[in-house]
């Protein structure tokens, strides 16, 4: 267990956390225009195929 953390840690220390975190905040963007946005508000006529997957309803 001990072993499999200090990988784990490690692979996590090299990352560049501000592109992960700005890249958690689009797809967040994303979910919540998907699921409460409102298109006339928007101005968004057709949802585009790659936000479709993120439709909860």
């Amino acid at each position: 267990m001990r072993n499999v953390m200090k990988k784990l840690s490690g692979k996590f220390r090299n990352r560049n956390w501000a592109v992960i975190a700005l890249n958690a905040m689009a797809i967040l963007a994303v979910v919540q225009n998907m699921n409460a946005g409102c298109l006339w508000i928007d101005h968004q006529p057709e949802i585009p195929d790659g936000a479709r997957h993120f439709r909860r309803f």
